[in-house]
């Protein structure tokens, strides 16, 4: 496998990924605009309006007799059916990001099994496992994978890619982006554990904003940067919803006319593809040497 071809399959994760939030965006989008002019048609009959939209009933068959079982009724109104299309729409963002960085993941471990079919010295010894020196020669891509999947700690394999390329620790940090891509990168994998284990709900955001920072080693003793903070929280809803992720579109220039808006989901894929990039730079000018 060839270094190009890695990239590439980043690349067509990531692009599918992002033809399916326009999809989500679009849909919701006209989910909403059919309400609201639902509700305009109605909203000078105040009979209709006090009718509930929908009625849902959830069932289950009794396993027993084979009857059906009602374990839930909702009524909905057309507010109601607003929220949840919002609501809704922001738990697909969720497990986009999610899949991002899943691939960014299968990303980052293949690009390491490349380097080290490179060049041996880019790996430490430990991650060849239980092998001669002599036997290195003979091992292909594949068998490099799986040395690769044996590692425990993954994030031990970026280390090792920033001490052996000092321009990925340099560019992560100081860039023509004007973001600490280290703090970016370190925020989504915290973000994609509590979207797939929590429900993309922290218990307490002020904790959470402290772990980040600390392993992204910006805490500072306590006193973090209010940049920082604030980073992090732009990702998350506000007032009682602060501690739930929040990746929707932000519109900007609300007395714009035309629909300005900042893409939270975007910007932290965006980020990945970037520090990939940087990565993948770096290989091909070890390659030429």
């Amino acid at each position: 496998m060839e270094i190009k071809e890695i990239f590439d399959n980043l690349s067509d994760k990531i692009t599918q990924l992002s033809l399916y939030q326009r999809a989500i965006s679009k849909m919701a989008e006209g989910e909403l605009n059919n309400l609201n002019e639902y509700y305009k048609s109605i909203e000078d009959k105040p009979e209709l309006l006090e009718l509930p939209l929908t009625l849902d009933r959830m069932c289950f068959p009794d396993a027993k007799t084979g009857e059906l079982r009602t374990f839930g009724r909702k009524k909905s109104s057309i507010e109601d059916r607003m929220k949840a299309v919002v609501s809704h729409k922001n738990k697909q963002y969720q497990w986009l990001l999610a899949e991002a960085y899943e691939a960014f993941e299968d990303f980052i471990e293949d690009a390491y099994a490349y380097a080290a079919l490179l060049d041996k010295n880019l790996w430490p010894l430990r991650d060849f496992g239980n092998i001669s020196l002599s036997e290195l020669s003979n091992k292909d891509f594949t068998w490099l994978r799986c040395q690769v999947d044996k590692i425990k700690n993954k994030n031990n394999i970026l280390n090792q890619f920033k001490k052996v390329f000092k321009d990925i620790e340099s560019i992560e940090v100081k860039n023509k982006l004007d973001k600490n891509l280290k703090l970016t990168i370190i925020l989504i994998e915290n973000l994609r554990h509590i979207i797939v284990h929590n429900s993309g709900i922290v218990d307490n955001i002020d904790d959470f904003i402290k772990s980040v920072l600390d392993k992204a080693g910006l805490y500072n003793n306590g006193n973090p940067s209010k940049e920082y903070v604030d980073f992090i929280k732009k990702y998350f809803g506000s007032l009682e919803q602060e501690n739930k992720i929040t990746l929707l579109e932000v519109r900007i220039q609300l007395d714009h006319p035309i629909n300005i808006y900042f893409d939270r989901l975007d910007s932290l894929i965006s980020s990945l593809m970037s520090y990939a990039f940087i990565v993948i730079e770096c290989l091909q000018e070890h390659k030429k040497g």
